[in-house]
């Protein structure tokens, strides 16, 4: 892992594109592991459910993670990285496995439009897309160079759209939106107080896993524990 072109990328535009391969190229057994519940999730979800309009969380442990786990094996090399980039110590805030399902034609509705999260100032989000990404299963979108509350004049600082609402004040250049496809192993580490979307998948389902991290002196818990006691 290449922790200061990370760093470097994301103090200059908030974002880096990479791959698993590249961030954890020791952590093989890991990957796979992870790749393999993650899709079992997808399957067991859609045994067990009926079509609906937004994507899913399919698996948020609010329970302790064994430290085996592959959710926490894969977190743990980054986390000095986003210390880092805070310059404060950094706590894991969450830990997820998501299923994006389609929606058709339907109108993006909360996080598929263009918004800040508001849960903190500055963060450190790691997606890995298990599923490719393509035009049609919801790829993640960025406007760079907005983290940190920059660029208040397009989206104000925490502006998050609410079910009527949009959270844009004034349109976007096209020039500044990264838009990202790609092959399963794409990953996406991102500093979501700047300006994004995604998940507004039109024909095509998606599973890909996020951890994200927030400096420890935020007033929010994490959501993540570990330990060795099942």
């Amino acid at each position: 892992m290449q922790a200061e072109t990370i760093l470097s990328a994301l103090r200059a535009d908030g974002v880096y594109v990479t791959c698993g391969e590249e961030l954890w190229p020791n952590q093989v057994a890991a990957r796979q592991e992870l790749a393999r519940q993650s899709k079992q999730y997808a399957s067991d979800f859609f045994t067990n459910s009926q079509p609906f309009s937004k994507g899913f969380l399919l698996k948020r442990k609010r329970s302790a993670h064994m430290p085996h786990d592959p959710l926490i094996v894969l977190a743990q090399p980054l986390s000095q990285v986003a210390s880092a980039y805070f310059n404060e110590p950094a706590k894991l805030f969450r830990a997820d496995v998501h299923l994006t399902r389609p929606v058709g034609k339907a109108q993006r509705r909360f996080s598929q439009d263009w918004h800040r999260d508001d849960e903190s100032d500055v963060f450190f989000k790691v997606l890995w897309f298990v599923s490719d990404i393509t035009e049609t299963n919801g790829p993640f979108e960025y406007v760079r160079g907005t983290q940190r509350g920059q660029h208040t004049e397009w989206c104000p600082k925490h502006g998050y759209p609410n079910a009527l609402g949009k959270a844009l004040l004034k349109p976007i250049p096209k020039d500044r939106v990264l838009s990202v496809t790609g092959p399963p192993d794409t990953v996406v580490i991102v500093d979501t107080s700047g300006i994004h979307r995604g998940g507004y998948a039109t024909l095509d389902e998606r599973i890909h896993v996020m951890w994200t991290w927030i400096p420890q002196s935020s007033k929010y818990a994490s959501t993540v524990t570990v330990s060795d006691v099942a």
